[in-house]
């Protein structure tokens, strides 16, 4: 269901807000942003030097444009454990092994081992559940979750 996610190159966190009946929205956005290829042209076309590029590729913040044609999507988590928003510049991989994918769906992770040291585990939360990966423009947002989301598209 959410798989759809993955047709975009790039997505833009919108909103992440806790709902009055205790859910998670996560509002995201198909976000265009501007690659390396910006930077080879520019070294191609002679207007940089080698190291100034490499500058500043490595410090490029990504800045996400999400236009009115973009697809917006509604995520709903009707029960969840926790969730988090990291900034970009903070991140490890999720797993090395696998592609890169604006979405993604782990049983194992740093973030479930996480939750599992810091949750109480004579509570209810001893119920199996999955991480739940978002990679955004300049952010991940994760969550763990015993119930799959409910994705719709609202533009």
């Amino acid at each position: 269901m959410l798989d759809v996610l993955n047709q975009y190159q790039e997505l833009d966190l919108v909103e992440s807000k806790i709902n009055d009946d205790g859910s998670l929205c996560l509002v995201v956005a198909q976000a265009h942003t501007p690659d390396a290829l910006n930077f080879e042209n520019d070294a191609v076309i002679g207007n940089k030097n080698a190291q100034d590029l490499m500058q500043e590729i490595m410090h490029a913040e990504r800045v996400a444009e999400v236009t009115s044609q973009s697809a917006i999507y509604e995520i709903s988590f009707e029960e969840f454990i926790t969730y988090s928003v990291t900034s970009e510049g903070f991140l490890a991989p999720l797993n090395p092994t696998e592609v890169n994918e604006p979405y993604g769906v782990f049983e194992a992770s740093a973030f479930i081992a996480y939750v599992k040291a810091t949750t109480d585990s004579d509570s209810e939360f001893q119920e199996p559940f999955k991480h739940y990966a978002f990679d955004c423009v300049n952010f991940r947002v994760d969550v763990a979750a015993t119930v799959s989301p409910s994705i719709r598209q609202v533009q």
